[in-house]
C-alpha cells in the first residue's frame, strides 16, 4: 500500500524538491545515533526528540520513503502544531505512535546496503533537505542490518559533511548485548541472528559473542575518523543507575553543539516516564 502511495505522490515530490536549499549550512548539525544491538539506541533517540528541538523522521513521514521532500513538508506542519512527547516504548527498535521516531529503513537502504551504489552526492542532497526545516538540526539512527556494507566503507557518505556530524554512541557490556540477542532468538523459537548467523544451538553463544565483539571493533575504527569533540559515549548501565545525571551530561554535549534543550519542569516530567527493561543476565539454550 505505502509503495503505491509513494508512486502516486511522486510528481508532487519533484515539485517540492525545487523549494529546498541547494547547500547545507555549516552550522547545522546532523546527529547520528548508533551502537551495537540492544544498546538503548532507540531509547536515546526518543529522549532526544522529546526534550530537544531537532528534526527527525517520525512514523508518519517515514511512510513517504520515496518522497522525502513531501515527508519533510508534513514534518513542518507537525512541528508547527505539536511538540512530540515519546511514550519511551519500543520493541526491537520499532516504536509505537504517530510522532515516535522511526528507523526509516526503507530510505536508508538506498545508501548503506551492499547492493547499492555509493552515491555521496545524493546523500548530501538529502542531508540538505533534512536540515531545511523548522528545526535546523537533524537526528537519525544508523541501523544495524545484515545487508549493510562495512561501516568503514559507508564512511564515504559522511566524508563531505564531516564537520556537520555529531555522534551519540550508547553502549553496554558485551555479555548483556549477547544475552539480549539470544533471548530474542529464543522467544522467536529460532537461533538466527538478525545480522548474519544461522547456526545450531550448540554454536550460537560462541558465534554471537564473536559477532558482537567484531561490531564493537568496527565501531571503534569508524569513530576514530572523527574528532573526539564530535562524539558522546553513554553507558546504558550508568544511565539506568543515575538516569537524570547521565542524561544531563548528554544534554550538555548537545548544548555545546547549539542544539536547543527544553528547560525546566517539563523536561523532568518527560524523563520521569522512562522505564527500563531488566538486564538478561543468563540464557539457557
Amino acid at each position: 500500500f505505502y509503495f503505491l502511495l509513494n508512486l502516486v505522490l511522486y510528481p508532487l515530490e519533484i515539485l517540492l524538491k525545487l523549494l529546498y536549499k541547494k547547500k547545507i549550512d555549516k552550522t547545522n548539525k546532523i546527529i547520528v545515533i548508533f551502537g551495537n544491538y540492544a544498546s538503548s539506541t532507540t531509547l536515546i533517540m526518543q529522549i532526544i526528540v522529546t526534550n530537544t528541538k531537532v528534526n527527525y523522521i517520525n512514523n508518519i513521514s517515514s511512510k513517504l520513503f520515496l518522497c522525502p521532500c513531501l515527508g519533510q513538508f508534513i514534518n513542518k506542519i507537525i512541528f508547527f502544531l505539536f511538540k512530540p512527547v515519546s511514550n519511551y516504548y519500543s520493541n526491537d527498535g520499532i516504536t509505537n505512535g504517530y510522532l515516535e521516531p522511526s528507523e526509516f529503513g526503507w530510505f536508508w537502504r538506498n545508501f548503506f546496503w551492499k547492493n547499492k551504489k555509493i552515491n555521496t552526492t545524493k546523500f548530501d542532497e538529502m542531508m540538505k533537505i533534512f536540515t531545511d526545516n523548522k528545526y535546523k538540526n537533524f537526528l537519525f539512527k544508523y541501523c544495524m542490518h545484515d545487508k549493510n556494507r562495512d561501516l568503514l566503507a559507508n564512511f564515504n557518505f559522511f566524508r563531505n559533511l564531516k564537520k556537520n556530524f555529531i555522534f551519540i554512541y550508547p553502549y553496554r557490556k558485551k555479555q548483556l548485548v549477547v544475552n539480549s540477542i539470544l533471548n530474542r532468538r529464543k522467544n522467536l523459537n529460532n537461533y538466527k541472528s538478525s545480522y548474519k548467523l544461522n547456526l545450531k544451538k550448540k554454536k550460537i553463544n560462541l558465534a554471537i559473542n564473536k559477532q558482537v565483539e567484531e561490531i564493537y571493533k568496527e565501531h571503534a575504527l569508524f569513530l576514530k575518523k572523527f574528532d573526539k569533540s564530535q562524539i558522546y559515549r553513554i553507558s546504558y548501565e550508568k544511565m539506568k543507575k543515575n538516569r537524570d545525571s547521565e542524561i544531563k551530561k548528554l544534554f550538555s554535549f548537545l548544548k555545546l553543539n547549539d542544539i536547543k534543550i527544553i528547560e525546566g519542569k517539563e523536561i523532568r516530567k518527560n524523563l520521569s516516564k522512562i522505564s527500563y527493561k531488566p538486564d538478561i543476565k543468563k540464557i539457557k539454550l
